[in-house]
This record gives structure tokens, sequence and C-alpha cells, in this order.
């Protein structure tokens, strides 16, 4: 008698563990791009329209403007008790994945006919303006697009570095496009420059 009301004891005290001790529903973050912007930078700093700066400290700093939502997964059962020691929500990253993103100029440069996509080589991103700063670190182009489509919160601005020499001396304007899978598009063009 004594074994069976041990039992019985230990088996109430494990079901309120459970259900006491699960989870809320998880909730599953996901971003959408509302937004592009962009402007030119000369190293720290934004330049006016029309401006000549030195190729080295150029800079072409692109804002990308998102809104979060959560989706709440109901759960089944006792599965979130599964996660009672670990209730964190979980980030997914871009609901609707980029799927093309090509930068243009309005003139012949690096190569490449006016108005046709220049090739993703000729580019660095870096993730803040300060490029001697601690966290700055080049990436490619390639690996960025892999951040934005990734399960990890964006930073909202980057800046676009040209890797190769612009021999022109003709003021030149950028033009960059961004297309997501569910077919949303957003274009935006920077200010005419010059370089130096």
């Amino acid at each position: 008698m004594l074994k069976k009301a041990f039992l019985l004891i230990t088996t109430i005290g494990l079901l309120q563990c459970l259900i006491t001790a699960c989870c809320p529903d998880p909730v599953t973050f996901y971003s959408r791009i509302i937004e592009l912007d962009t402007q030119n930078y000369n190293g720290q700093m934004p330049v006016a329209d029309s401006s000549r700066i030195a190729l080295d400290d150029y800079l072409i700093e692109l804002i990308v403007r998102e809104e979060t939502f959560a989706k709440a997964t109901p759960g089944l059962g006792l599965l979130p008790s599964a996660y009672a020691l670990n209730c964190l929500d979980e980030y997914r990253g871009l609901q609707s994945p980029i799927s093309r993103f090509t930068i243009t100029a309005d003139k012949p440069v690096l190569n490449t006919p006016a108005g046709q996509p220049l090739s993703y080589e000729h580019f660095l991103v870096y993730f803040l303006s300060f490029r001697g700063e601690p966290n700055s670190e080049a990436i490619t182009l390639e690996e960025w697009l892999g951040v934005l489509n990734g399960n990890t919160s964006p930073t909202l601005e980057y800046y676009l570095q040209i890797q190769d020499e612009i021999e022109t001396e003709e003021f030149l304007t950028f033009h960059i496009s961004l297309e997501q899978a569910d077919g949303s598009t957003f274009e935006v063009e920077t200010g005419a420059v010059g370089f130096e």
C-alpha cells in the first residue's frame, strides 16, 4: 500500500512538473522588407549630390527598412514540455528571401556597359561605415545576401565598397534593385558622384 501511495504521489508530482514547466506556444519571428534607401558616403559621412571624392573613401550606404512580425505556433499536447528548460522564441529571417540583387551604373564602368548588372566581385560589404573599427570586417555580396536570407536578425545599414579602379572622370549614378521571391521589388538610385 505504501508503495502504491508513493507511486501515486510521484506520478502526480511529475504531471504537475510537466504542466507547470511547459513553455507557452512558441513564437516564430519573421521580417519583411518595406523600403530600401541609399546615399553616397565619403569615409564616415554622407556627401552631397554631384560631389567628387577619392574612390578609396567611397561607400554606398544601403539602408534596409523592415518590419518584424510574429507567428505563434500552437503546441501539440505535452510537446512544449520537452523545451521546458529552453523556452526561446525563434527568428527565421526574411519571410520571403531575396531572389535577385543587382547594381548597375548609368555609364560604362568596370568593363560593363551602362545599365548592365555589375559583377558581385567588384564589391565588398561592411556592416559599419567605420572600416577601422572592430566588427567591421568586409564580406562579399554573396555572403551578405546569405546573411539577409539566413535566420539571423539583420543589421539595417550596410556599406558597399567598390574594389576595382574606376577610370572615368564622368559623374556616375548607381542603380540598385532588390527582388524577393514573393515578387516584391525595391529600387533605389544613388546621387551622382565623381572620383578624383
